[in-house]
Protein backbone atom coordinates (compact mmCIF):
# COMPACT_ATOMS: atom_id res chain seq x y z
CA UNK A 1 0.00 0.00 0.00
CA UNK A 2 1.58 3.38 -1.14
CA UNK A 3 2.46 6.30 1.63
CA UNK A 4 1.50 9.96 0.77
CA UNK A 5 4.40 12.49 1.62
CA UNK A 6 2.14 15.67 1.78
CA UNK A 7 4.15 18.69 2.76
CA UNK A 8 2.10 22.29 3.66
CA UNK A 9 3.81 25.50 3.18
CA UNK A 10 3.22 28.81 3.69
CA UNK A 11 2.14 30.90 0.42
CA UNK A 12 4.79 33.64 2.09
CA UNK A 13 7.47 32.30 4.03
CA UNK A 14 9.38 34.18 6.94
CA UNK A 15 12.22 32.74 8.03
CA UNK A 16 11.97 30.96 11.50
CA UNK A 17 14.81 32.59 13.69
CA UNK A 18 15.20 30.01 16.13
CA UNK A 19 16.17 27.22 13.81
CA UNK A 20 18.67 29.63 12.08
CA UNK A 21 19.70 29.88 16.19
CA UNK A 22 20.00 26.09 15.81
CA UNK A 23 21.60 25.79 12.94
CA UNK A 24 24.42 28.10 14.20
CA UNK A 25 24.98 26.65 17.57
CA UNK A 26 25.71 23.69 15.50
CA UNK A 27 28.15 25.38 14.03
CA UNK A 28 26.57 25.53 10.60
CA UNK A 29 26.99 29.39 10.53
CA UNK A 30 26.52 29.45 6.25
CA UNK A 31 23.25 29.09 7.37
CA UNK A 32 20.52 31.99 6.64
CA UNK A 33 17.30 31.30 6.40
CA UNK A 34 15.17 28.84 7.87
CA UNK A 35 11.69 28.07 6.45
CA UNK A 36 9.45 25.34 8.21
CA UNK A 37 6.49 23.65 6.63
CA UNK A 38 3.65 20.86 8.32
CA UNK A 39 4.15 17.03 6.58
CA UNK A 40 1.72 14.55 6.47
CA UNK A 41 2.22 11.02 5.61
CA UNK A 42 -0.73 9.43 4.58
CA UNK A 43 -1.28 5.31 3.79
CA UNK A 44 -4.46 4.19 2.25
CA UNK A 45 -6.47 2.17 -0.51
CA UNK A 46 -6.68 5.77 -2.49
CA UNK A 47 -5.15 6.76 -5.19
CA UNK A 48 -2.71 10.03 -6.12
CA UNK A 49 -6.16 12.09 -6.98
CA UNK A 50 -7.78 11.45 -3.93
CA UNK A 51 -4.20 11.95 -1.77
CA UNK A 52 -4.18 15.60 -3.83
CA UNK A 53 -7.88 15.81 -2.81
CA UNK A 54 -7.18 15.05 0.76
CA UNK A 55 -4.62 17.51 0.67
CA UNK A 56 -6.05 20.48 -0.49
CA UNK A 57 -9.79 19.78 1.38
CA UNK A 58 -8.32 19.13 4.83
CA UNK A 59 -4.53 20.07 5.00
CA UNK A 60 -4.25 23.78 3.29
CA UNK A 61 -5.71 26.97 3.64
CA UNK A 62 -5.33 28.23 -0.15
CA UNK A 63 -5.21 31.64 1.30
CA UNK A 64 -2.40 31.35 2.92
CA UNK A 65 -0.84 28.35 2.14
CA UNK A 66 0.40 25.79 -0.63
CA UNK A 67 1.18 22.03 -0.86
CA UNK A 68 3.56 19.65 -2.38
CA UNK A 69 3.23 15.85 -2.69
CA UNK A 70 4.76 12.61 -3.69
CA UNK A 71 8.46 12.75 -3.94
CA UNK A 72 10.29 15.94 -3.14
CA UNK A 73 13.94 16.18 -4.01
CA UNK A 74 16.61 18.95 -2.62
CA UNK A 75 17.90 21.51 -4.74
CA UNK A 76 21.98 21.31 -4.78
CA UNK A 77 23.16 22.69 -1.35
CA UNK A 78 19.83 22.62 0.47
CA UNK A 79 19.59 20.96 3.92
CA UNK A 80 16.00 19.25 5.38
CA UNK A 81 15.42 18.17 8.65
CA UNK A 82 12.30 16.40 9.53
CA UNK A 83 10.91 15.83 13.27
CA UNK A 84 8.29 13.24 14.36
CA UNK A 85 6.41 11.59 17.17
CA UNK A 86 8.51 8.33 18.48
CA UNK A 87 6.29 5.30 17.63
CA UNK A 88 3.94 4.62 20.09
CA UNK A 89 3.38 8.40 21.43
CA UNK A 90 0.08 10.33 20.13
CA UNK A 91 -0.37 12.01 17.28
CA UNK A 92 -3.66 14.00 17.51
CA UNK A 93 -3.44 16.04 14.47
CA UNK A 94 -2.75 12.65 12.44
CA UNK A 95 -6.00 11.19 14.26
CA UNK A 96 -8.15 13.72 13.63
CA UNK A 97 -7.02 13.98 9.97
CA UNK A 98 -7.87 10.40 9.67
CA UNK A 99 -11.31 10.73 11.47
CA UNK A 100 -11.95 13.97 8.61
CA UNK A 101 -10.53 11.48 5.47
CA UNK A 102 -13.38 9.14 6.53
CA UNK A 103 -15.86 11.77 6.60
CA UNK A 104 -15.54 13.05 3.43
CA UNK A 105 -14.52 9.10 2.04
CA UNK A 106 -11.30 8.40 1.98
CA UNK A 107 -10.30 5.13 3.70
CA UNK A 108 -6.72 5.52 5.63
CA UNK A 109 -5.48 3.13 8.02
CA UNK A 110 -2.35 3.22 10.33
CA UNK A 111 -0.61 4.91 9.95
CA UNK A 112 -0.27 8.51 9.65
CA UNK A 113 1.72 10.96 10.94
CA UNK A 114 2.06 14.90 11.06
CA UNK A 115 5.67 15.93 11.72
CA UNK A 116 7.64 19.43 11.15
CA UNK A 117 10.13 20.18 8.80
CA UNK A 118 12.57 22.94 8.71
CA UNK A 119 14.48 23.72 5.32
CA UNK A 120 16.71 26.23 4.33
Amino acid sequence: MPVYRIAVYSIHPVSDVRYVRAAHQLRLTEIEACYTARLFFLEGDFTPTEAEHLARELLTDPVTEKFKGGVQVLAAGDRRIEVTFLPGVTDPVAENLRHAAHLIGIKTREPMCAPQQAHT
